[in-house]
């Protein structure tokens, strides 16, 4: 059985956040507080064009946005997000937990007790495109987001643990306007 599939990245700029840039590719970077977990604020770099991959020592978000899959022999079409992570300055892991942390509670979207990293760039990265599938119809609380009208926004936390027992924390920002997304949903057979 074959499946289309089709992957929007949400972060397809790079760049290095030790200080934020002021323009990226066009767009001025400014910074955006987010509420998360129902009481906690993060702050986030991000642009008219939508969110920038945050940075930390070891870590660079580069991936965090959804794949899609075409209906085959019946079935609904589907998502489910994908994640990547660029481990920097030799940085190795040996877990890599990712949380939807939009919400009220946190909601586990991938917990990696064995990561395998390939080759990126000049380093390496860890990708995670094996998410749940989620049915794209009105009455599928995962699918919500793209029955609901307008630009949203979700926050993921990265918790990852690294070979000399240290954890790095990382909040990453992935814009989804459903309204904006109208070649895809007619590729996909989608009715909103």
């Amino acid at each position: 059985m074959r499946h289309a599939i089709l992957v929007l990245p949400a972060l397809a700029l790079a760049t290095t956040l030790d200080a934020a840039p002021s323009v990226l590719a066009g767009h001025r970077v400014h910074e955006k507080t987010f509420r998360i977990l129902g009481d906690q604020d993060v702050t986030l770099h991000v642009t008219d064009a939508g969110p920038i991959p945050e940075e930390s020592e070891k870590l660079r978000f580069i991936q965090a946005g959804q794949t899609w899959k075409r209906s085959v022999n019946g079935s609904l079409p589907r998502f489910h997000w994908s994640f990547g992570i660029e481990l920097l300055h030799g940085a190795r892991p040996t877990r890599i937990a990712i949380e939807d942390v939009t919400g009220k509670a946190a909601v586990a979207m991938t917990d990696d007790a064995s990561p395998t990293t390939k080759q990126f760039g000049e380093g390496i990265a860890w990708f995670d495109h094996n998410g749940q599938d989620c049915d794209i119809k009105r009455d599928a609380p995962c699918a919500a987001m793209i029955f609901h009208p307008g630009p949203q926004w979700f926050v993921f936390k990265a918790t990852v643990t690294f070979e000399d027992g240290s954890t790095d924390v990382l909040y990453q920002a992935s814009a989804f306007d459903p309204d904006r997304m109208g070649p895809v949903f007619q590729l996909l057979d989608v009715d909103r």
